[in-house]
């Protein structure tokens, strides 16, 4: 079968972001059977990767781009500049080309798309972020910050409605966002494939000589830099009073100046930047605090550091589609008093700290392996293909 995929970021093996890695995954199972063209679009420092992407991809049409500035208006600009460069040449690229398949990656990616032929469409769409801004706006404690997530929620909303309409299949991450799509877009044939692990993580866990709180995440986003910023101001200053000999660590690509500042003078914090593999860092923790209380689909993070046998302490917000036990797979809190209290009990209970960390790998590892959620997408795909085959929803 003849299969184009479609993504605004290349995935590639240790992509910085969950999405990538995601995306990255499926592209590796489906080259296994089927011709798979990738159609991308990328940074000029990630066209390196695009030799290694050549051995399992059919085809490869990568548009490069260069959004760097250090303005985030410039940013923001040559952005949405790119993407509109991206469309153009998804479909040109689609006109000269024919597939049985098409799937995007993210709902942006299915926008603008039109074609004469009729092959079947699969949107995966990563995070329903019509959604998240609603959230964020119902939280939201001012007039402004209302309005303000009121009209982007109308923009994103009629790119979102506009996707999943054209699609013969929906791909989300969690029970939620299925139950959103469902109202609000009315999408008919809509699945939830959960993010992957990697089994082969080896775990050899070290206890750190000092109690270590561990956060990770690409910081130049806002969700995850607002809660690297509440994790220092509200969580772990208070902390300090009461446990002198205590650690932080900061593990992700692009942090902010922000975050430099607010951890300046302290060497009891420490802001790695970005590093291959984030592995050792949950493998030598005590603790994964992830105080998310914004952001859309899964928290790959916080199963990530569960697969490492790290015990995790996060919201509601963030343990959305791990389907874990508060207490047993993991510690959910609401605010900086219950975090606080939280990480208190792990760090002085070694049996809570262990319990924790072996019934949270178990539930990620029989939830999230790549076989049981390979085979569902597999299902998935039949189904849209040939569909008195496979399975038509969960």
């Amino acid at each position: 079968m003849k299969i184009a995929l479609i993504t605004p970021f290349l995935p590639y093996q240790n992509v910085p972001h969950a999405g990538g890695q995601f995306t990255y995954q499926i592209l590796k199972y489906l080259s296994q059977d089927h011709k798979v063209t990738l159609i991308a679009r990328l940074e000029t420092n990630e066209s390196i990767q695009l030799h290694e992407l050549s051995e399992i991809c059919h085809q490869i049409y990568p548009l490069e781009t260069s959004c760097g500035s250090k303005y985030p208006w410039v940013f923001r600009l040559k952005t949405i500049f790119s993407y509109f460069r991206f469309f153009r040449w998804i479909r040109r690229v689609l006109h000269q080309n024919t597939f049985d398949l098409i799937q995007f990656e993210y709902s942006e990616s299915a926008f603008f798309f039109r074609l004469r032929s009729n092959p079947k469409l699969v949107l995966n769409m990563h995070d329903v972020v019509t959604r998240r801004i609603r959230l964020d706006g119902d939280a939201s404690c001012n007039i402004v910050g209302r309005m303000k997530h009121f009209l982007a929620g109308f923009g994103y909303e009629l790119m979102e409605r506009t996707a999943v309409r054209k699609m013969d299949h929906i791909l989300v991450r969690s029970v939620p966002e299925k139950t959103f799509v469902n109202d609000h877009f009315h999408g008919e044939k809509v699945s939830i494939i959960p993010l992957i692990i990697d089994e082969d993580c080896d775990i050899v866990r070290t206890e750190p000589e000092l109690p270590t709180l561990l956060f990770t995440g690409a910081f130049n986003r806002k969700y995850n830099e607002q809660a690297a910023i509440f994790l220092i101001d509200r969580i772990f200053r208070a902390l300090q009073s009461e446990i002198t000999e205590i650690k932080l660590i900061l593990g992700g690509n692009k942090p902010g100046r922000i975050l430099y500042e607010k951890s300046a003078g302290s060497k009891n914090i420490k802001i790695t930047g970005f590093i291959p593999s984030l592995t050792d860092l949950y493998l030598t923790s005590t603790v994964f605090v992830s105080p998310v209380f914004t952001g859309g689909g899964m928290i790959y993070k916080n199963i990530e550091a569960m697969n490492c046998g790290l015990p995790v302490i996060t919201t509601p917000k963030a343990s959305e589609g791990i389907g874990g036990e508060n207490g047993k797979h993991l510690i959910i809190a609401e605010d900086e008093h219950a975090f606080c209290s939280a990480i208190k009990r792990v760090i002085a209970d070694q049996s809570l700290r262990s319990n924790l960390g072996r019934n949270g790998q178990n539930l990620v590892r029989d939830q999230f392996n790549s076989g049981l959620v390979l085979k569902r997408y597999a299902n998935i795909i039949a189904s849209v293909i040939t569909p008195q085959k496979g399975i038509a929803n969960d």
